[in-house]
């Protein structure tokens, strides 16, 4: 019996020291920061604007404004106002940093629109390091800058959020009134998600990080169109249908190719029409500015 007992033991052991670990190492095994920057968007020619703003519980934190271009893009018609329809505030993964999202910012400024992407604490060149409440705390920081930083109309942003940045888009729809949002490769909640991935962990029991997107739904009134692979590896397809049926009217899903990171390019044709007719529907260009009449000649 001895030595059952004490194989029992050090399985009980080992089984404590993974379940503490999962608890108190959650922020390991869910947000992937990058400080080194891969890429310099003004070597693309785009204007950029570096901004550092601040969160309420004082971490500075940074993030590009990237205005849409002025003159045509080669090859695309109708040329693209000098008039931006409106902003895409961009709130990127749980991995990497800005600079890593320049293809999807591209398709965005091909669309007429200014993108404001950041940086959660302790991506990039933030200060500090992610939490949960902590990312709440940044995009509305994020928010703020815009509508009362740079007076930019609540009518003219749309939320874009890739998967943890659409728990925290939607987490910011409920409390604020955008133009519309978009969620990309988002999951239910992470409860949920860590249920799939690890099905022999207690994953509702140790989860500290909730993220719980389809609860926050049926609290947010803005236009909502969801963009999910079937074949996306890491949020499977269920999740979108689950977020789809929480969501309030109008919403739209739209289904996707290829796995976790490359759906949105493999599928890139597709994506840019249906985000131009979500966009023409909900954010309609602004008029051009009128051209001062000339004075008239005294007689």
């Amino acid at each position: 019996m001895r030595p059952l007992l004490m194989v029992l033991s050090g399985l009980g052991l080992f089984v404590a020291v993974v379940l503490a670990y999962v608890y108190f190492q959650q922020e390991r095994l869910v947000y992937f920061p990058s400080r080194k920057m891969a890429a310099d968007p003004q070597q693309l020619g785009w204007t950029v604007q570096a901004v550092r703003f601040e969160t309420e519980d004082q971490r500075l934190l940074a993030g590009w404004y990237i205005p849409a271009p002025c003159e045509p893009l080669p090859k695309r018609r109708p040329p693209v106002s000098c008039v931006p329809r409106g902003v895409v505030l961009f709130s990127h993964g749980n991995a990497g940093n800005i600079s890593h999202r320049l293809d999807t910012i591209a398709l965005f400024r091909e669309l007429g629109l200014d993108v404001f992407i950041f940086d959660y604490r302790g991506y990039g060149t933030s200060d500090g390091h992610p939490t949960e409440e902590g990312t709440y705390r940044d995009i509305a920081a994020a928010w703020r800058h815009l509508v009362t930083g740079r007076g930019i109309s609540p009518k003219r942003i749309v939320l874009y959020g890739e998967s943890i940045g659409g728990a925290v888009s939607t987490w910011l729809a409920t409390r604020e009134q955008p133009a519309a949002m978009v969620l990309v490769s988002a999951f239910t909640s992470i409860p949920d998600l860590g249920e799939q991935l690890y099905p022999w962990l207690p994953v509702r029991w140790l989860a500290r990080i909730q993220y719980d997107t389809r609860a926050r739904l049926g609290a947010v009134k803005a236009p909502l169109l969801i963009l999910h692979s079937r074949d996306d590896e890491i949020i499977p397809y269920t999740h979108a249908g689950r977020l789809l049926a929480a969501a309030n009217e109008p919403k739209r899903l739209v289904t996707l190719i290829g796995d976790h990171n490359s759906g949105l390019f493999r599928s890139l044709e597709q994506v840019r029409e249906e985000l131009r007719r979500f966009l023409d529907e909900f954010l309609p260009r602004p008029l051009p500015p009128a051209v001062p009449k000339s004075r008239q000649p005294k007689r």
